[in-house]
């Protein structure tokens, strides 16, 4: 039965953007070692995270993509592994079904922004207004159009926010 979300509802202080997620699990990738540090910090402070239904969904997508260009589908399996493996069905955070109820504000914050922000991106945006996330861990400049998105994007963005809210 999935979770029904409620404005203000979580306790996960972070949430985690694809772009970031994509560094962390595959080795190849450009921010790999940047995302590694940060998840290193993350999990030495024992900071909760959340992962967002929207947020795999373009994982996965990006992930079936890059397994075809590299002509393997056991990059591919590999990677969906490490995913299974770090975000368990139960840790995710559903969205779609709030989809109706946003679907405007959504609309509104990609015109705002003039395009700098998708569709997925906006939905996160909302989630994390709605959500009371304090940041989101994202590689994504786009997040930067939003004034009331804390976004990290270097480990040293990541420590300072955590010397702020976690002393």
């Amino acid at each position: 039965m999935p979770w029904r979300i409620q404005p203000g509802m979580t306790s996960n202080p972070i949430c985690l953007d694809t772009s970031y997620l994509v560094g962390l699990l595959d080795d190849s990738d450009v921010w790999h070692s940047q995302a590694t540090e940060i998840f290193r910090l993350i999990q030495q402070h024992r900071i909760p995270v959340s992962y967002l239904d929207c947020v795999l969904n373009e994982l996965f997508s990006v992930l079936v993509r890059r397994s075809r260009e590299r002509r393997s589908t056991q990059v591919f399996s590999i990677l969906v592994d490490r995913v299974i493996q770090l975000i368990p069905e139960t840790a995710v955070t559903w969205l779609y079904p709030q989809l109706p109820l946003w679907y405007g504000r959504c609309l509104g914050l990609m015109r705002e922004t003039q395009g700098y922000l998708n569709f997925h991106d906006a939905l996160i945006v909302v989630a994390v207004q709605e959500l009371g996330f304090s940041a989101l861990v994202s590689f994504d400049t786009g997040f930067d159009q939003v004034a009331t998105v804390k976004r990290l994007g270097s480990i040293d963005e990541v420590a300072g926010w955590l010397r702020e809210h976690h002393p």
